[in-house]
């Protein structure tokens, strides 16, 4: 029994506990671990997580004992931004011949390290490493890896614009399946252009932009050139059909920027939880400014629209849009009037206005006397394909005025809409609409067609951190920045 528990594979794993633990918890626990480390011959996965002073001295009897079960191996580095610190190249004797996942975060390893040129590895998570790549020791490391499925460069892109020389060559990861890059857009951009992908790889890109002299017109046309390459081969190949793409997220999650999400719609379409939509993620973009003071929020409708412009929307049934920045009537119908299979569409924050105003004022002058029960279905076969968001039979709006006296101009907007669609409509299902405000209902009770379903959602509360001051003013602005619009 004893010989048997010997040659079991081992799990290790140490985590910083912060600087306010006692010493003698914290010499207990480092010492625990240097003992487990002892076995790393028997490890199969080995995870640890201290400061820049622990990690070397842990790592140090591991330089020339292999580890052949190795398959999962992580350093974290707590206080890596400040300090940093290095992980020997010998680590394993360079015997390590299972080793599939490598994670480092905040520390650095030499890029001739043989952990990079693992035949077997097949993920790689770096972010913010102390000494980035080259271009040329990258792609190196790129060919090494045939098998790798997960590529993960956060903060540690070589930075290529501005370089001596650009390569004239390029690497096809033909097994990847998810991408994540963050960083500068310009070395973001650069990178990609080195790189061939599966049509169905799930992308993330978050860029983030520094400062205001970089105009947000060049972020988002560098983003949607980027887009455009990575969309080129899917769009050629037969596994890269767009019907999979169902699902459409725009907001402002990030901290100070804009994120955009599309993937696959969840089975349930009346689930509001998205904590799982993740993953079902393909593409994942974001805009991030560095502060507050630089953030650009009057150019994120800009943004929206280039980047929405370069996806592949035509089969999105879900489209849920939140933030504090305003999108005009024009927008809406520019950026989204060619979605013609939405069926759900979910609204927050300021967007709702311009929102209620392209859908309310789309009224469609007919002669009275073609409302006859013979000439309906010709009329709505035609009228559709020129309305906003044609199919759609579920709509919420939240955490938007509707309720003060000069807000009546949109419930009339809203009413107007309804009732256009209710006229136009074929489907026989009925609509569904829900608003955060209560006292809407009673209105609504009146004055809308009885297979009108009227609800009230939940409203966060004013003194919650994602509450009404953060998602801005409650008022539609009189000038709306349309200037990039044809």
């Amino acid at each position: 029994m004893l010989t048997r528990s010997r040659q079991t594979p081992l799990a290790i794993s140490s985590s910083y506990s912060g600087a306010r633990v006692e010493w003698r918890h914290k010499y207990n626990r480092l010492e625990s671990t240097r003992v487990a480390l002892a076995e790393s011959h028997r490890a199969y996965h080995i995870s640890l997580m201290e400061l820049h002073t622990e990690i070397p001295s842990l790592v140090s009897d591991m330089f020339r004992r292999p580890a052949p079960l190795l398959e999962e191996l992580s350093f974290y580095c707590v206080d890596g931004a400040q300090t940093g610190c290095t992980i020997p190249e010998a680590l394993f004797d360079g015997r390590a011949p299972r080793l599939s996942c490598l994670e480092l975060r905040s520390c650095a390893m030499p890029w001739n390290s043989p952990a990079f040129t693992h035949e077997a590895l097949t993920t790689l998570v770096l972010h913010c490493i102390l000494s980035k790549p080259s271009t040329a020791q990258l792609l190196q490391f790129l060919e090494s890896a045939p098998r790798l499925q997960t590529l993960v460069l956060h903060h540690c892109l070589p930075p290529v614009r501005g370089a001596a020389t650009q390569l004239d060559k390029s690497v096809t990861l033909s097994h990847l399946k998810v991408l994540s890059l963050r960083g500068i857009i310009s070395d973001c951009y650069d990178f990609s252009r080195y790189i061939k992908l599966p049509p169905d790889t799930a992308i993330a890109i978050e860029v983030v932009h520094a400062d205001r002299r970089y105009a947000p017109n060049l972020v988002a046309a560098d983003l949607a050139n980027m887009i455009a390459g990575f969309l080129d081969s899917r769009a050629r190949s037969a596994r890269g059909s767009s019907t999979d793409l169902t699902k459409l997220m725009i907001d402002e999650s990030v901290y100070w920027g804009l994120r955009i999400r599309l993937g696959v719609a969840s089975p349930d379409p009346t689930a509001s939880d998205t904590s799982t939509y993740d993953s079902f993620l393909k593409y994942d973009f974001s805009i991030e400014w560095a502060a507050a003071p630089i953030y650009c929020r009057e150019a994120t409708a800009r943004l929206m629209t280039g980047i929405c412009a370069q996806l592949p929307l035509d089969h999105v049934r879900e489209l849920h849009v939140e933030g504090r920045f305003s999108v005009s009537r024009r927008r809406w119908l520019a950026t989204f009037g060619r979605l013609q299979e939405v069926d759900t569409v979910h609204l927050v924050g300021d967007v709702v206005y311009g929102f209620l105003r392209a859908f309310g004022e789309q009224r469609l002058e007919i002669d009275s006397s073609l409302l006859s029960a013979a000439a309906v279905v010709p009329v709505v076969a035609g009228a559709s394909q020129n309305r906003l968001l044609p199919a759609m039979t579920r709509l919420t709006l939240r955490l938007v005025d509707l309720k003060s006296d000069e807000s009546r101009k949109y419930l009339d907007l809203l009413r107007d809409g309804l009732a256009a669609r209710a006229a136009f409509s074929s489907s026989s299902s009925p609509f569904k609409l829900t608003i955060a405000e209560d006292e809407i209902q009673a209105h609504f009770a009146a004055e809308m067609d009885r297979r009108i379903i009227v609800e009230h959602a939940f409203a966060l509360p004013t003194d919650e951190p994602m509450g009404r001051w953060a998602l801005g003013p409650f008022k539609e602005p009189t000038i709306y920045d349309d200037g990039d619009l044809p």
